[in-house]
């Protein structure tokens, strides 16, 4: 089985630097088409078609921080889902001590000894709030005279749901939070090598024209860059 292989940049510079050289590149090759084609047929419209394509894709692509501020929203989200919970089971604790003064056995059966260790965990949350939604059923009858309402109970679950789903959500990115990296990587790798075969015949097209050959200099050279042996000419 072939193992998989992590995706790198072939650059060394930051990607918002290498997409603004990869569109001055494109500018360049638009304005230089006839050279560019004279020297190589296969620089023509569909090229550049398909060059500006791949730019179009790599800037689209999520960079790191978008994926960090994804990260803190889902976060957010899920604290304060947590949020919800905690302080639903407290209003709710309130009207069972009221509905059952000092009965241990229903302070067990509501959950109040395992609270301290699912307050803090979202899985564990969840399994707790539906938990005790399946207790204040159990008990609704009592703690309807107390006025923890029918609605009042629906929320525990309805609120459960919330965190669940919130949880999935965020656990999911997370898992496909690599992914994102690898096909921003392979994007932005894409656009630096069309590029540098574009660099590459423009040295050697404005071999003898110093203004012209500067265009066609890569923001930073990669040590897998394209490479040419082309001098500036001698002043």
């Amino acid at each position: 089985m072939r193992k998989a292989i992590e995706e790198k940049r072939v650059f060394n510079v930051a990607d918002s630097l290498m997409i603004e050289a990869a569109k001055d590149k494109k500018g360049f090759l638009i304005e230089d088409k006839t050279q560019f084609e004279n020297f190589d047929p296969s620089f023509s419209a569909s090229f550049l078609e398909e060059y500006n394509n791949k730019i179009s894709l790599a800037e689209a692509a999520p960079d790191d921080e978008a994926v960090n501020g994804m990260v803190v929203s889902y976060t957010t989200i899920v604290e304060e889902k947590m949020k919800l919970n905690r302080d639903k089971f407290q209003a709710a604790k309130y009207f069972v001590d009221k509905a059952f003064p000092g009965d241990l056995g229903k302070q067990i059966e509501f959950g109040y000894r395992d609270y301290d260790k699912a307050r803090n965990g979202q899985d564990k949350m969840v399994l707790f709030m539906k938990g005790l939604y399946t207790t204040c059923q159990k008990y609704k009858a009592k703690l309807n005279e107390v006025n923890f309402t029918d609605e009042n109970i629906m929320q525990i679950q309805q609120f459960a749901v919330e965190l669940d789903e919130a949880n999935q959500v965020q656990n999911q990115f997370n898992k496909n939070r690599p992914t994102l990296t690898q096909d921003r990587i392979k994007k932005v790798n894409a656009v630096w090598e069309v590029m540098g075969k574009i660099c590459s015949a423009g040295k050697i097209i404005f071999a003898s024209d110093y203004a012209k050959l500067q265009r066609y200099n890569l923001p930073e050279v990669a040590a897998s860059a394209p490479k040419t042996d082309v001098p500036p000419p001698q002043s």
